[in-house]
């Protein structure tokens, strides 16, 4: 499997065909914003038992300044348009910048019995700024005896000062540049907290989801240390 290394947050792209998930119809899915974020891509699906319902989507911060605290709320409504049931979520990015890009997932084990549902999304202005010259340098992509997909990754600290609370965290795209799947984890690398010049790894699987995937975003996210 090769292992193609570009610039900035997409570093790695790879090919593969595996199983997926059984697909929810797009149009039972409307994304609704307070004008910071706009949506690029999104996935909706429900998981071969037809219990649990998976969103994924690629957000990006239009609101001309830094933003925060990226929450969500999914609400369920019948086929009157009236919402009956609701799930709320964040985004685990601390700091968006302005034009960056960003997944939002959600996981609702026992969605309830719905027509369509729409998705609300907020964020605050924040002044807190992660630290810039991290080097990724992203492993051969593979599948592992199992069948999962996996993709090491490196992180070299490349300012004159520590950083702490380093995480990666990975997004796959089809060949078309829309979203297959986000992990919205916090995968923080080994160690978390990198001195000037030292290196951290971390090592993301995934056993479902990657039909048809084609390239991996990696971000990473990383402040000075106190």
């Amino acid at each position: 499997m090769r292992i193609t290394a570009v610039a900035t947050l997409v570093v790695a792209t790879f090919a593969s065909s595996v199983g997926v998930s059984t697909a929810q119809p797009g149009s039972q899915l409307d994304f609704r914003s307070d004008g910071t974020m706009k949506v690029l891509s999104k996935r909706a699906f429900l998981d071969p038992d037809a219990q649990h319902l998976n969103i994924v989507a690629d957000i990006k911060n239009v609101s001309g300044k830094r933003a925060g605290d990226i929450r969500f709320v999914v609400k369920y409504r019948k086929r009157s348009g009236r919402a009956f049931d609701a799930e709320y979520g964040v985004v685990n990015r601390i700091s968006l910048g302005k034009g960056q890009r960003t997944p939002l997932e959600l996981y609702d084990p026992s969605p309830p019995d719905y027509h369509r549902y729409t998705i609300h999304i907020k964020s605050d202005r924040t002044r807190q700024r992660e630290a810039e010259n991290l080097t990724v340098t992203p492993g051969d992509a593979y599948i592992d005896d199992l069948g999962r997909l996996n993709q090491p990754v490196h992180v070299r600290n490349d300012n004159a000062f520590a950083v702490e609370h380093v995480f990666v965290y990975m997004t796959l795209f089809d060949r078309s540049g829309r979203i297959l799947w986000a992990d919205n984890r916090f995968n923080y690398t080994d160690p978390s907290a990198l001195a000037p010049g030292q290196r951290g790894f971390v090592e993301e699987s995934w056993g479902q989801h990657f039909q048809n995937a084609h390239r991996i975003r990696i971000q990473v996210e990383a402040f000075p240390a106190s």
